[in-house]
């Protein structure tokens, strides 16, 4: 196992380098969504593979060969070491009134390595079958992006034309620990990890119709850190025993219908906050004339409780649907630097997939996996007295990655996401996100070789 600890040790290393560099690259990015103004930015659920295409139904979905740390329980039927990183690419139409703009980015989305502590080839050539299993992973996700550009314009009769422009970057970064065990269809994960980010504000006042005038300007910049924590659980019922001439065969798994029931949840949670602010003026006469500097004002930000409940039906490798329901209790949100009021959210997700043969290696296309799924949820943010909302459909593909001699190695998991936020409110946000999983699987580790 030591040779592939070390290849793979070097592929994360290196993996995490390239997204230390996107992220920094990151904080003046071409994207600009108006609503992420409030509390955190927008909150971003990591859609770790097959469950990007599938509605995000996250919370009773396991697989044996690819990490799914939005419910650590699923780590407990984790079979293969599994190595995710994932690129994503959103458009965004902005509407209000008459006019319309568009804007584009993309990043890095997340990067994870999943591995269970018991080799699935000891597993098999074992006398006795063990029920119990131990999977680990630990990764890097976003947890929030915060990017918008807001320009408004103000007529004063007689007096003149004042222009305001308000513009955020920044967002939080989780790095996560977690681990899932797994008996006699039980399982119990746990995840723990460090939330950390920047968001910056700056806004510029400019009287433009008063010769030599002062423009305002006022910098807010808030640093965020702080440990986060996740429970789970997932249960399997196996809904048709099999006959004794078929458990031991390649096509057992194909005549198994299982019925998954998950739930995740986490109680409110504290992050220290630092804040330095910066207020000035300027003219060409006169340059800068400082008004206000303040440094390292420390804060406590309080997250909200969390909570998802989720069911899914599946023939394994065969097809699977399910039904994903999370309520968040936002209201609890308080940020000595922001003083937003928001309100408590959930969201309702749905998703199916199907794989016709995954034994038909004369097929290619038999052997790919089919995915679609939508979902509507309320926002935690309040516009104008009301709260967002929003919705959105899904599709997805999963391609194996087939190697001559070693058969299949991972999977390229394709998702497209295309949605609505901020429906009836004044400024509209439709915006398609396609997603790129790439997931290596490698069975070798953690093998003891045996001699008679």
């Amino acid at each position: 196992m030591s040779k592939n600890w070390k290849n793979w040790a070097k592929l994360f290393v290196v993996a995490l380098v390239m997204t230390g560099t996107v992220q920094l690259s990151a904080q003046t990015p071409t994207d600009n969504s108006p609503y992420s103004r409030y509390g955190l930015g927008n909150v971003l659920t990591p859609n770790f593979g097959a469950v990007t295409g599938m509605g995000g139904i996250s919370t009773a979905y396991n697989s044996y060969g690819s990490v799914n740390l939005n419910n650590p329980a699923s780590l407990g039927f984790l079979y293969t070491t599994a190595f995710e990183t994932g690129l994503q690419s959103e458009l965004n139409w902005l509407s209000a009134d008459e006019t319309s703009d568009f804007f584009a980015d993309g990043n890095l989305s997340h990067m994870v390595l999943g591995f269970p502590l018991k080799n699935p080839l000891n597993r098999l050539t074992a006398l006795k079958r063990s029920t119990f299993n131990w999977g680990t992973a630990f990764g890097v996700t976003p947890y929030s992006k915060v990017a918008y550009d807001i320009e408004t314009k103000t007529v004063l009769p007689n007096i003149d034309t004042v222009v305001s422009r308000t513009r955020g970057t920044g967002g939080l970064y989780q790095v996560m620990l977690s681990n899932g065990v797994s008996y006699e269809g039980y399982a119990a994960g746990f995840s723990v990890g460090y939330l950390f980010g920047k968001i910056n504000e700056d806004r510029t006042t400019v009287f433009s119709d008063i010769p030599n005038s002062f423009t305002n300007i006022f910098v807010d910049e808030t640093n965020y850190g702080g440990f986060i924590y996740k429970f789970g659980f997932q249960k399997e019922f196996v809904l048709n025993k099999l006959d004794e001439a078929d458990k031991n065969t390649a096509k057992a798994n194909r005549k198994q219908t299982k019925i998954t029931l998950g739930v995740t949840g986490n109680n409110s949670m504290g992050l220290s906050t630092e804040t330095s602010s910066l207020d000035r003026r300027f003219n060409t006469s006169y340059g800068f004339d400082t008004i206000l500097a303040t440094t390292e004002v420390l804060g406590n930000t309080i997250l909200p409780s969390a909570y998802s409940f989720g069911i899914t039906i599946a023939q394994d490798n065969h097809w699977l649907v399910g039904l994903d329901y999370s309520i968040a209790r936002w209201s609890q949100y308080s940020n000595p630097s922001k003083t937003d009021s928001l309100g408590n959210s959930f969201r309702l997700g749905f998703g199916a997939q199907y794989t016709p043969d995954i034994a038909a290696f004369n097929s290619y296309l038999k052997r790919m996996t089919y995915r679609v799924g939508g979902f509507y949820e309320l926002d935690p943010r309040v516009v104008a007295g009301e709260q967002l909302t929003s919705y959105g459909a899904t599709l997805g593909v999963g391609l194996p990655i087939t190697l001559p001699k070693k058969g299949t190695v991972g999977y390229t998991n394709i998702g497209v996401e295309v949605g609505r936020l901020g429906v009836g409110s004044p400024i509209g946000e439709t915006y398609m996100r396609i997603t790129a999983a790439f997931t290596l699987n490698d069975n070798t580790w953690f093998y003891k070789r045996k001699f008679d």
